[in-house]
């Protein structure tokens, strides 16, 4: 009963939330179901490092959400093993956070640029951001490309926390309709 009583004002106050749209799912509304993507993704860390091949597929798309079934294959020593799936429900509109982060702790910068992608010349935005927090500075880029589904083409990150964390997802393969990766 008093579980109630805690959880009933933060129900009440989700449902009058202020929503926007959610950008996750505009990058994937414009596709049909069947359109796909693939990435490569490697994060390194002291410890070594991790490679993965994660194929995205828009399975089902409305306007009140995009599904998409993920699919995440670990590559060790270049052989492919352990394959997870799972499906993935992105709501077409999300809450706007009320305490936004304060722009003094972080640097944006934008900008344009071409991306070769197997012979396949795209035009994409990047953006570039700088935080500091608590727990130390983080530095990411993200090119995007409306013609790819999800828009991501490349993404390269590092933390600078209790040692560095780098992240690179690389853009494949991909399809705008229906087909098998």
């Amino acid at each position: 009963m008093r579980a109630a009583f805690v959880l009933l004002p933060w129900m009440v106050f989700s449902a009058f939330q202020e929503r926007q749209e959610n950008p996750e799912y505009k990058a994937w509304s414009a596709f049909p179901a069947g359109a796909w993507v693939r990435h490569r993704h490697l994060e390194e860390t002291a410890d070594g490092s991790t490679e993965r091949e994660i194929t995205q597929r828009l399975i089902d798309r409305t306007p009140a959400r995009a599904v998409l079934d993920v699919e995440a294959v670990r590559i060790d020593h270049g052989i492919r093993r352990g394959l997870r799936r799972e499906r993935l429900e992105i709501p077409a509109r999300i809450g706007v956070e009320r305490c936004p982060d304060r722009v003094e702790d972080r640097e944006v910068q934008e900008g344009e640029e071409e991306v070769i992608v197997d012979g396949k010349r795209l035009k994409c935005r990047w953006l570039r951001i700088v935080e500091w927090t608590r727990s130390g500075k983080n530095i990411s880029k993200v090119w995007s490309c409306r013609e790819i589904p999800g828009e991501i083409v490349n993404m390269e990150s590092r933390r600078e926390q209790d040692g560095v964390v780098r992240t690179r997802t690389t853009l494949l393969d991909w399809r705008r309709e229906s087909s098998e990766p």
